[in-house]
């Protein structure tokens, strides 16, 4: 990037003045600062601007510099997490101490079902600015460009408009909290966004010879599944949708399928007696394909110089179509590696196990993991104070066999007809869960609300305050809208109502693994990983015995319910084996 005058260049747009490079020592700016950072299509620094506050916006083209105005202030970024990383690879590491605030998660505070969370859709809400997108500035097609070949004026402009938008979001939100919205973001998001931000850095170990063996067994397997496909054309192609779709539909006459995804498939087994066996081969070589290649390759790839994995943890994650999406039951997820989709343990299927027993400690630790025992369940009886829930949790049984027993039906009945009280789920969904018939279905749900009637009065009486209200409000305080509740449309309101109680359940449940991560963190616990209820540690293993007993007391008592909250812990070597499935 040239600038078209390399001596002096500045703008003045919103009240501040931008400067390129300017001769100003780091002391010349305030302890707490705004930060964006744009990079090109390799990730490589591009520039970055700061402000203070001030009438002077300062944009950086050399990465040094940036670094230097940057190290020791208090930092304030949309979605700085990303930024931080980018800092760490220019060789600055920042303490999540030093994250003061972002404005990304205050907006996911005030309205988690906004429909973008990203900075520009946020900005034109709040503030009503509108400035270039990325696309704008790169283009599509062939006049597509990077933003290291535009002119820096252009650039700058850009950057510095991104970073003061961040500090008047956060003057603004910090002005306009509630008190409610602010205990969540202080007491809740914040400190978990600066612990996430020290997981991630701190990351995960793989045992690189597991990693190489089950490259061959599952690339093996992955073989073995196309092999069987190509039993019924040789010139089959798995991974070609438009080639699969033509076999399908020559294979299963009087069956159109207009898409070769899992969903349509699963929804061909449920419809269909007897459904043809090429599918549950379609559907076993697909599995087995992407856990090969999202897991196995990838890491590979990943661990060709370091035996440590770097998830990232997200409040509010990136989709597919650019969008900023906010999880709204406050749940967390992972990418880039997701390490919350690792399949669970299956009777017959070891793909979870297998996957689970390459993550290891490092050298002289052992993995603790915990995992809270059917919260959401503890969580239902606490809500509805249903006098046969709570007196089983009481007394130490399984819910669902208490709930078997009531209703006449074995655990595996009762344990899907507990999940529906939560769910929503419908008869249908029961009978393929359950392995029952649909009548047998309507039976047992129609008993389930007869023999537990408190459940039922406490879903209603939830359901009322969640229409009043617009939605519902989670233990800590975290306010969930649902406009689809009002909706003329049928289906779309009673998909509001089935996900009413499902948020105040789920978010629930988040909520105290979120406040548990706090103050675990408090007492020296840092977790590796978080897999929605379930927390992984490593420890000394001379220790593990009392660590686990610290950890399992800290998580059982960090809220107090009606019914008590129980943690399952488990001591190994690799997560599976401290998994204990």
């Amino acid at each position: 990037m040239l600038l078209s005058n390399p001596l002096s260049w500045s703008c003045n747009f919103r009240g501040v003045t931008v400067e390129i490079d300017p001769i100003i020592q780091p002391c010349q700016l305030g302890s707490l600062i705004a930060i964006d950072i744009e990079t090109d299509e390799k990730d490589h620094f591009v520039g970055g601007a700061i402000y203070d506050g001030s009438k002077n916006i300062y944009y950086f083209t050399k990465p040094n510099d940036f670094i230097d105005h940057t190290r020791g202030k208090k930092i304030i970024g949309y979605n700085v997490k990303s930024d931080l990383n980018w800092l760490g690879q220019m060789g600055l590491t920042v303490s999540s101490k030093d994250i003061y605030s972002d404005p990304m998660i205050q907006a996911y505070v005030v309205n988690s079902n906004r429909p973008d969370q990203g900075l520009k859709a946020v900005a034109m809400e709040i503030l009503g600015w509108k400035w270039p997108s990325y696309k704008d500035m790169v283009g599509i097609g062939r006049k597509k460009t990077t933003l290291d070949k535009q002119e820096v004026e252009k650039v700058a402009e850009y950057c510095c408009m991104d970073c003061l938008a961040t500090w008047r979001l956060d003057e603004f939100f910090t002005k306009n909290f509630n008190q409610s919205q602010r205990d969540l973001y202080m007491n809740v998001e914040l400190p978990v966004y600066r612990l996430l931000w020290d997981m991630e850095c701190k990351g995960i170990r793989l045992d690189t010879s597991k990693l190489a063996t089950l490259d061959l067994e599952f690339g093996k397997e992955v073989l073995l599944a196309e092999t069987a496909l190509r039993a019924y054309s040789i010139t089959w192609n798995p991974n070609s949708p438009k080639q699969t779709l033509e076999i399908l539909n020559q294979l299963i006459p009087g069956t159109h399928f207009d898409s070769t995804d899992k969903p349509t498939l699963l929804a061909y087994k449920i419809s269909t007696p007897t459904p043809h066996p090429v599918i549950d081969q379609l559907l076993a070589y697909k599995k087995v394909k992407k856990l090969h290649s999202t897991y196995v390759v990838a890491m590979k790839e990943r661990t060709a110089l370091t035996d440590i994995i770097h998830t990232t943890f997200n409040q509010v994650a990136m989709q597919d179509d650019g969008s900023m999406k906010g999880i709204r039951t406050g749940r967390l997820s992972s990418n880039n590696p997701n390490l919350q989709n690792i399949p669970a343990s299956k009777k017959g299927e070891t793909y979870g196990n297998r996957l689970r027993s390459m993550f290891v400690p490092r050298p002289g630790k052992t993995f603790v993991d915990v995992d809270y025992s059917q919260i959401e369940y503890r969580l239902l009886a606490h809500f509805s104070q249903d006098a046969n829930l709570v007196k089983g949790f009481n007394s130490g049984m399984d819910v669902h066999d208490v709930t078997g027993k009531l209703l006449g039906c074995d655990r595996k009945v009762g344990k899907t007809l507990n999940f529906a009280s939560i769910y929503g789920a419908q008869s249908e969904k029961i009978s393929v869960t359950a392995g029952i018939t649909v009548s047998q279905a309507e039976q047992f749900l129609s008993a389930y609300w007869t023999k537990l009637p408190q459940v039922l009065t406490w879903k209603n009486s939830a359901l009322m305050l969640a229409q009043s209200r617009g939605g519902v409000t989670t233990m800590s305080g975290r306010f969930i809208p649902l406009p689809d509740l009002k909706s003329r449309n049928r289906w779309k309101r009673m998909h509001a109502e089935r996900a009413a109680i499902n948020y105040i359940i789920q978010g629930s449940a988040a909520d105290i693994i979120k406040v548990a991560m706090i103050e675990l963190d408090k007492q020296g616990y840092k977790p590796l990983l978080q897999v929605h209820d379930e927390l992984i540690f490593e420890v000394d293993p001379s220790t593990a015995d009392a660590e686990m007993k610290k950890i399992v007391h800290i998580m059982e008592n960090v809220v107090k319910l009606s019914v008590p909250i129980v943690a399952d812990c488990h001591i190994g070597m690799d997560w599976n084996e401290a998994k204990g499935d």
